[in-house]
């Protein structure tokens, strides 16, 4: 009898851990979704750039700072909302606390990174910028048909310093 409650109590408590687990990771994966929707959200639609700043690292804060400044140069900027598809998040196989936020911009496909820091799923660009994944950009390798980006303050530096460089070529 005593065998038999053993063995009971033992897959009784494997059980409990495999559904807390199993749990646990679900709300991973919940918590950093929502965090990228909500980023995403902010950033590009209501450019509530302070919002935007709150779930975001301290490596994310200069781009996010300039992205805004740009925005307030432009009095069109909440009129050139441009049309953003969330897809799905991706973990990192190799580090549990990374992932990658699929989404669309203008029919682009692009990846936010996010980071757990401190128990919290934040958007962390490593010094680089939302448009390029959080990787850093000189801007030589962004297509010219103007289809993909947005149309803003951002992207109307860019297709100015494209313009600039190929004048100082010619």
């Amino acid at each position: 009898m005593f065998r038999f409650i053993m063995r009971f109590t033992g897959k009784f408590l494997l059980l409990a851990v495999a559904v807390i687990l199993m749990t646990a990771c679900g709300n991973d994966k919940k918590e950093a979704t929502s965090t990228a929707k909500a980023f995403l959200q902010a950033y590009y639609v209501d450019l509530d750039f302070e919002k935007a700043l709150r779930l975001s690292s301290d490596n994310s804060h200069n781009a996010i700072t300039e992205q805004a400044q740009m925005m307030a140069l432009n009095p069109y900027a909440k009129e050139e909302t441009p049309d953003i598809v969330f897809k799905t998040l991706e973990k990192d196989s190799k580090n549990s606390h990374v992932a990658y936020y699929i989404y669309t911009c203008n029919r682009s496909e692009r990846k936010l990174p996010l980071r757990k820091l401190n128990g919290k799923w934040l958007i962390d660009l490593q010094g680089g910028t939302v448009e390029m994944g959080g990787v850093e950009n000189d801007f030589t390798e962004l297509p010219s048909d103007g289809i993909n980006g947005f149309a803003s303050a951002v992207s109307g530096e860019i297709k100015y310093r494209k313009r600039q460089q190929r004048n100082s070529i010619n």
